[in-house]
């Protein structure tokens, strides 16, 4: 095959003047522990992990973590806090629940 032309993705920040380009890499060069992992930093509120990349993108995409009220809130999917406490990514709380999660 020949090369194929980068796909790209504009976001529009809360200033209109202020757009980001960036390359959306093809779901085969983001791994499943990327996801897993910008999915464990976002569960935890870590607004680094907010950045607008391919792997956020990817996620947003598979409405694996959902985007609140417009204003850049995120949240992880109630079953893929399930999942995630599946693979011990979430550690339970002292009551044994992993909250957020269907169980």
């Amino acid at each position: 095959g020949g090369l194929q032309k980068a796909r790209t993705l504009e976001i529009t920040l809360p200033l209109p003047e202020k757009s980001v380009f960036f390359e959306v890499p093809d779901r085969e060069t983001i791994t499943y522990n990327q996801k897993a992992t910008r999915l464990v930093e976002v569960y935890q509120g870590d607004n680094d992990a907010k950045v607008p990349d391919g792997v956020m993108y990817s996620l947003l995409n598979a409405r694996a973590i959902q985007e609140f009220n417009g204003k850049r809130w995120f949240g992880v999917h109630p079953l893929v806090v399930d999942i995630l406490a599946d693979q011990d990514r979430l550690s339970p709380n002292l009551a044994g629940e992993v909250v957020g999660g269907t169980v």
